[in-house]
């Protein structure tokens, strides 16, 4: 089997700049996202809600695997540029049992 390896180009380095960021930035705000959460219930909280747009998938899946569950479909819960947008309630039960 041959393997050919061709350079990588500026646009290649940018791109991968930009995929490290991402990813750095998800790790910062899970960690804020559990330091919040273990402060909820340290201060004997035990049930966090939050809303998340229907136009944000990669931030309902974040806190789907944090264990946020879905609770329901607000249809037209913000206005964005003239349009309306749906969103999504979603809570956290200190002591749910999965």
């Amino acid at each position: 089997m041959n393997t050919r390896i061709l350079p990588l180009t500026e646009a290649h380095f940018e791109r991968l700049h930009q995929v490290l960021d991402e990813v750095a930035r998800e790790k910062r705000y899970l960690a804020m996202l559990q330091a919040a959460i273990a402060a909820a219930w340290a201060k004997g909280l035990t049930r966090i809600e939050l809303t998340v747009r229907a136009d944000n998938p990669n931030a309902r899946a974040l806190y789907e695997r944090m264990g946020f569950a879905h609770e329901g479909l607000q249809r037209g819960a913000f206005r964005v540029d003239g349009q309306s947008v749906d969103s999504h309630a979603m809570a956290l039960l200190r002591d749910a049992t999965r």
